[in-house]
């Protein structure tokens, strides 16, 4: 998945502000995400050269950057809407498969025959709501205040935008999940949602191999430089973040130092950065013992209040969600402890201390 906010943090002053404006649009858009990923690294190309060549933005994405993004996420191939709209399609059904299935395996103490079951598509129908009206409020935000402020914070839009969700879909099944009920047999359900989630799959997986046998599709040693591209930038653009909160840190204990009339230097920091990369592993198996206990604790539970299929379905779906976030745990720690010995070897190589690191990045 691309990192457009490493990319932002690659870019300085007028690039990255403008960057961060069709980042935005692009993403708060109800644009397709292959064509949003496509637009967002050629941009990134076409700014970096821009930038080591002090050509001023304006050159290229003009003085009204709205009409810029709606040219340039503009889509004209033949037949691209109504494919975009069975791609929605197919994720909806998808969604509704898979729900359907945890409704009626985990959600719900009925003991009724299965072809006399039913499952209340409620939540669901309230999830499309909320993110259709995001979507909408996503425009409005984009057109009367995204291109309107000089410098943003895209994180901040994100969170805000998944906090309104959460709150919209809490919102709207406490108001109205006693007052509506969409109650749909639950076969029906699930032989419709399932036969059009397995067309949904098949059709990307003939597209793939369409695209394969045509030529389009990169050869492996172009896949890999794409890839180790895409992970330079990420790292490379995360240097900033991590400097960040290194400068905080540093800043504090110095201040701390002081207080006490003691000498707090970049040395005496890289000392107490270096023991928390020595520790990696011992943590990694930490967190994975903690993450373990998350897993074991309520699947014993089921097995013991409940029944062996429900715990045996539930410890599948814990251990899967779990297994998940922590690889995407080691991951982050991993990187962000080289992050920590790329920019410690570089302060200790240019005499200078984190928060002086952190202003090149202005």
């Amino acid at each position: 998945m691309l990192n457009t906010f490493a990319m932002a943090n690659l870019l300085k002053g007028e690039y990255k502000e403008a960057f961060t404006k069709i980042d935005l649009y692009g993403g708060m858009g109800n644009i397709e995400n292959s064509i949003y990923e496509d637009r967002m690294a050629n941009l990134y190309d076409i700014f970096m050269e821009a930038q080591e060549e002090g050509k001023p933005v304006e050159k290229i994405i003009g003085k009204d950057i709205e009409a810029f993004c709606k040219e340039y996420f503009k889509v004209e191939e033949e037949g691209h809407k109504v494919r975009d709209f069975l791609r929605r399609v197919g994720y909806i059904m998808t969604v509704i498969f898979i729900y359907s299935i945890i409704d009626y395996v985990l959600l719900t103490d009925e003991k009724r025959p299965f072809m006399e079951r039913t499952v209340d598509l409620f939540p669901v129908v309230l999830g499309l709501v909320v993110g259709l009206v995001l979507i909408v409020v996503g425009h409005l935000v984009n057109k009367f205040l995204t291109f309107k402020k000089k410098k943003l914070h895209p994180t901040l839009y994100y969170i805000v935008v998944l906090i309104l969700f959460i709150a919209g879909i809490i919102g709207g099944v406490s108001a109205f999940s006693d007052k509506i009920d969409i109650l749909v047999p639950l076969y029906i359900v699930l032989i419709v949602s399932g036969v059009i989630s397995i067309a949904y799959i098949l059709i990307n997986i003939i597209a793939k191999l369409k695209k394969s046998d045509t030529s389009k599709k990169l050869d492996k040693e172009e896949k890999k430089i794409k890839k180790e591209f895409e992970e330079d930038v990420e790292f490379r653009g995360g240097l900033k973040d991590v400097a960040s909160g290194m400068a905080f840190r540093y800043k504090r204990r110095k201040k701390k130092a002081e207080k006490k009339g003691l000498e707090f230097t970049q040395a005496d920091y890289a000392k107490i950065v270096q023991k928390e990369i020595d520790s990696e592993k011992s943590y990694n198996i930490f967190m994975g013992v903690l993450f373990g206990i998350f897993v074991i604790v309520p699947v014993v539970h089921e097995f013991i209040t409940e029944n062996f299929v429900n715990g045996a379905i539930l410890g599948v779906i814990l251990a899967t969600i779990e297994i998940l976030i922590y690889r995407s745990f080691v991951k982050f720690n991993k990187v962000q402890n080289e992050s920590y010995r790329v920019i410690l070897a570089e302060c200790e190589e240019k005499e200078i201390d984190v928060v002086e690191y952190l202003k090149q990045f202005d």
